[in-house]
C-alpha cells in the first residue's frame, strides 16, 4: 500500500503567538506526493537498493526474451552505446525513440533515485497519531478558534492511512512553551525502544513529488521495466573471465607508477566478462583505488559503467591503518555472494602488513612470532566463505607460502573478523 507524505509545520517564533495561543499562521500544511521507498538514513544505500527496486515490477529476462527485441531507453543508464551494439550485433536487438513500441524499457538505480526526493526532518506519524498531537496542544488551550478550525477542516479531508512529517520552526535563543507541549507528544515515536515507535514505518521516506505522479505513476506500474545492469551481462557475457594469472598481471601493472600501463590495465578490467570476475575486480578496486582513478580512461563510459556495477568497491579502502576496512571488505564481498579464499588471504596479507607490520610494528626485526596465519575468520563468516567459494570457477592458490593450507577453517573468537 503507497501512503500519501504531507508535511505539517509549527512555527513557534513570537509573532506567531498571541498571549501563548498558536494563531492560523503558525500551522502550515503541504502535500509533498507519494511515498515509494524507505530507507535507513539520508540516502539510498547499496544495500537497499534491491528493495527500491521491488516497488517497480522490474522484469527478469533471458537471451531469448533479447532475441529481435526492442529496447527504450530511459536517461541517466549506464549502458554504454558499444555495449548496445554489441546487443544489437549478437540478439538484432533494435532501439526506438517511443517507449509505446518497445517490448523492454531499460531503466536505472540512477534514475530511478533521481524520480525520488526525501524527507528526512521531523517526525513521521500516522493520522490517529497526529490527533493525539493536536488533542493535547487543545487541551491545554494553544489554539485559537480561528487556528483550531482550520486544524480541523484540514484534517477532516486527510487520507485515513497519510503519513505526516511533523517539522517546526522557533528562535534558539528563546523559550516556547508551545515547542515544549509539541516534544512531549511527539517524544514516543522518536524513541526506538518505545512500543509506539513500532506503529508505523518511520524511516526516512522516499517519495514522487505531487506535481509529477501522474508522469511516474505508469512508471511504478509497468511490466516492461528491466535494469541497465541486467542488460549489461549480456554484453560481456562471452568476454573472457579474469583467471589468478590476470589479476597479478593486471595488480603489477596498476603498480607501475605508469598511467599508461594502469590504464591498459583498467581498460582490460572493464572488457572482461564482469560478473564471473567479480572477486578479482573487487579486490583491484578496493585496494588500488589510488592509482586507478588516474588512468586515463577513468571517466570513459566503458569504464563508468564497470564502476556503477562495481561501486560498493570503486571507492577503494579507506582508514588503511586499522582493520575496519579490511573487514569491510569481507563483507562486501559477501553481499556480492563472491567471498573467496583467494579474495580473503589477499585481504588478511594487505592487514597484516598495514595494521599489524607498518602499524603495530610487528615487522622484520620484531622478536615476537606473528605473522598472517593468526588471522581467521569466525565460525558464522567461515560457513559463508565455505558456500560461496564453490560458486566460482577460480584458482585457489595461496599467495604466500608461509600460511598452512587449513588457514580459514581454524577459529579465533578474540579476533576482528
Amino acid at each position: 500500500m503507497r501512503h500519501k507524505l504531507y508535511n505539517l509545520n509549527f512555527n513557534f517564533y513570537p509573532k506567531f503567538n498571541v498571549n501563548n495561543r498558536l494563531n492560523p499562521e503558525a500551522i502550515t500544511t503541504e502535500y509533498l506526493g507519494m511515498i515509494v521507498f524507505a530507507s535507513e538514513g539520508y540516502s539510498i544505500r547499496e544495500s537497499q537498493k534491491k528493495q527500491l527496486v521491488n516497488n517497480f515490477s522490474i522484469q527478469d529476462i533471458d537471451s531469448n526474451d533479447l532475441q529481435d527485441a526492442t529496447i527504450y531507453r530511459f536517461p541517466k543508464l549506464d549502458l554504454p552505446r558499444q555495449k548496445v551494439d554489441v546487443l544489437k550485433e549478437k540478439y538484432n536487438l533494435s532501439v526506438t525513440r517511443n517507449q509505446d513500441k518497445a517490448d523492454y524499457s531499460v531503466i536505472s538505480y540512477k534514475y530511478l533515485d533521481s524520480t525520488l526526493d526525501q524527507q528526512y526532518q521531523g517526525t513521521l506519524l500516522s493520522k490517529e497519531e497526529l490527533k493525539s498531537v493536536f488533542q493535547d496542544f487543545k487541551k491545554s488551550n494553544r489554539f485559537m478558534e480561528a487556528t483550531w478550525q482550520n486544524i480541523v477542516e484540514w484534517f477532516n479531508i486527510l487520507e485515513n492511512d497519510s503519513r505526516i512529517a511533523i517539522t517546526c520552526g522557533y528562535s534558539y535563543n528563546q523559550s516556547s512553551s508551545n515547542k515544549d507541549i509539541l516534544e512531549n507528544s511527539l517524544s514516543p515515536y522518536k524513541d526506538t525502544n518505545s512500543l509506539k515507535w513500532k506503529n508505523i514505518n518511520r524511516k526516512t521516506p522516499w517519495y514522487v513529488k505531487a506535481e509529477e505522479w501522474s508522469t511516474l505513476e505508469p512508471l511504478l506500474n509497468s511490466t516492461t521495466l528491466v535494469l541497465d545492469s541486467h542488460l549489461n551481462k549480456f554484453t560481456t557475457e562471452d568476454s573472457h573471465v579474469l583467471t589468478e594469472d590476470d589479476y597479478y598481471q593486471c595488480l603489477k601493472m596498476i603498480e607501475a607508477d605508469d598511467a599508461e600501463n594502469c590504464t591498459l590495465a583498467l581498460e582490460l578490467m572493464s572488457n572482461c566478462n564482469i560478473e564471473k570476475s567479480i572477486p578479482y575486480l573487487a579486490l583491484l578496486f578496493y585496494y588500488n583505488n589510488d592509482n586507478l582513478r588516474y588512468a586515463k580512461n577513468w571517466n570513459t563510459v566503458n569504464v563508468k559503467s564497470l564502476r556503477t556495477r562495481m561501486k560498493s568497491f570503486a571507492d577503494g579502502l579507506y582508514g588503511g591503518q586499522n582493520a575496519h576496512g579490511f573487514e569491510s571488505f569481507i563483507k562486501k564481498l559477501d553481499q556480492e555472494e563472491a567471498l573467496t579464499e583467494f579474495a580473503f588471504k589477499e585481504t588478511v596479507t594487505r592487514m597484516f602488513s598495514n595494521v599489524i607490520s607498518g602499524n603495530a610494528g610487528f615487522g622484520k626485526n620484531s622478536i615476537f612470532d606473528l605473522d598472517t596465519s593468526a588471522f581467521k575468520l569466525k565460525p558464522e563468516w567461515k560457513e559463508k566463505l565455505e558456500a560461496q567459494n564453490g560458486k566460482w570457477s577460480l584458482k585457489n592458490v595461496s599467495v604466500y607460502t608461509d600460511v598452512e593450507d587449513n588457514l580459514i577453517f581454524d577459529t579465533a573468537d578474540d579476533l576482528p573478523f
